[in-house]
Parts: C-alpha cells; sequence; structure tokens
C-alpha cells in the first residue's frame, strides 16, 4: 500500500482525543451547515457502534482492523463495515432496544440521504423532515430546549447520535479500565 493511503488508514483508527467529550453537541449546535452536520455526526454514532461491538466480543489489535476497516469481500467491507451491519451487530449483542435500533436506522437512512443526494439536503427538506420526526426521543436524557423550530429534526438527529456515541465510548472505556463487561443494555 502506497504511504499516503496507509497514513490516512493510521489516521482512521487514532484514538479520540482528549476533547472528544461534547464534541457532538458541540456540532449540533455550531453554524456548520445542516449536510456536514449530519455527516459528522453520524460518523461519531458509527465510532461508538464499534466501540461497543469491540467491548463486547473483545478483538485483538488485527480482528479490530479486520472487522471494522479492512476490505474485505466482494464490496469491500469487513465484518462490521457498514454503519448498518454495526447497527444489526450491536442490537444482537443486546447492546441496545428496539428503540435506539429505530433511532440508528433513521439516523443511517437520513445520513445517507445527506451523503449521496446532489439536491440541496437539509433538515428541513420534507423528507428529511418527516423521517427526524420519527425518531423517539430518549426519555432517559434530560429535556434540552430547542432554539428554533427550524432545529428539531437536526437536534433529535444529533442527540441520537452523541447520546451512542457517548455511552457506547463511555461503555468501552469503562471495560477497558475496570475488565467487566455491562450486565445489561447500554441503551434501551
Amino acid at each position: 500500500m502506497e504511504q499516503w493511503k496507509q497514513d490516512l488508514n493510521d489516521l482512521i483508527r487514532q484514538p479520540p482525543g482528549r476533547d472528544v467529550k461534547g464534541v457532538v453537541q458541540r456540532i449540533m449546535r455550531s453554524k456548520l451547515d445542516d449536510r456536514s452536520t449530519a455527516l459528522t455526526c453520524a460518523a461519531f454514532a458509527e465510532i461508538g457502534l464499534a466501540a461497543g461491538i469491540a467491548m463486547v466480543l473483545q478483538p485483538d489489535r488485527d480482528q479490530v482492523i479486520d472487522w471494522f476497516w479492512k476490505p474485505v469481500g466482494k464490496h469491500g467491507r469487513g465484518k462490521y463495515g457498514s454503519f448498518d451491519k454495526k447497527i444489526s451487530a450491536a442490537f444482537d449483542l443486546d447492546l441496545m432496544g428496539e428503540d435506539t435500533r429505530h433511532n440508528l436506522e433513521i439516523v443511517r437512512r437520513v445520513r445517507n440521504a445527506f451523503a449521496h443526494s446532489m439536491a440541496d439536503v437539509r433538515f428541513t427538506t420534507p423528507a428529511i423532515k418527516a423521517a427526524c420526526e420519527l425518531i423517539n426521543s430518549p426519555s432517559h436524557l434530560p429535556k434540552e430546549k430547542v432554539r428554533s423550530r427550524k432545529s428539531r429534526c437536526r437536534f433529535a438527529y444529533c442527540q441520537v447520535c452523541d447520546q451512542v456515541f457517548r455511552i457506547f465510548l463511555g461503555g468501552a472505556a469503562l471495560k477497558w479500565i475496570t475488565g467487566a463487561k455491562p450486565q445489561q443494555r447500554l441503551l434501551p
């Protein structure tokens, strides 16, 4: 592999920085355009899922690379190489319940619309708004006020991504520190 490709692959595999806590919240409230917000927040949710799966299955370093990043098979994806595969695996491993799975399926499809549409897609685009309105607000999180009606869908979408990222990454860190697996599902 050419060095520049290896350098980019290595960058993707770096552990989170010290300022990672609250990163999705900062993005959600920033002045980033909706497309950048949707893609970045979904990427953090996907990282959280990978951390949760790794926490339970306890792969060695080479397995992590093979499962999550190494091109494998016809479509060039590892065992858990797609967002969809990570969602299914986290559900199958009982890291999350049906509510979170439902929410992540919406996030995944909305993320795909932002990533692949050539149109000017925003959280106020009717199809995006309709999908985000189907997100089940987590009842166990403190209620935060949404600044405007226009940002309600953006807020719900980002809140799901933030919850998955922080809880799964935090659970993985706790497992790493204590060596204990979670005794119950991390998300409803």
